[in-house]
């Protein structure tokens, strides 16, 4: 039971780590095309991985 409560919470702050990432990717300003490429790539990356282990998280406490 409490390991299911703690599987649901790593689920939910997964997704909206992923959510925060891609906002935080389109609002940060830089001053170069080059940093604001670097930053969209780093947060991009982030909300990937967030959304790669909610979803595999997500599989597990399914299956």
């Amino acid at each position: 039971m409490l390991l299911d409560a703690i599987l649901v919470n790593f689920i939910i702050i997964s997704f909206c780590l992923a959510a925060t990432c891609i906002i935080m990717a389109m609002t940060k300003k830089a001053s170069s095309s080059e940093e604001r490429m670097q930053i969209k790539i780093e947060y991009g990356l982030f909300a990937c991985a967030s959304i790669i282990s909610g979803s595999l998280a997500t599989y597990g406490y399914l299956v």
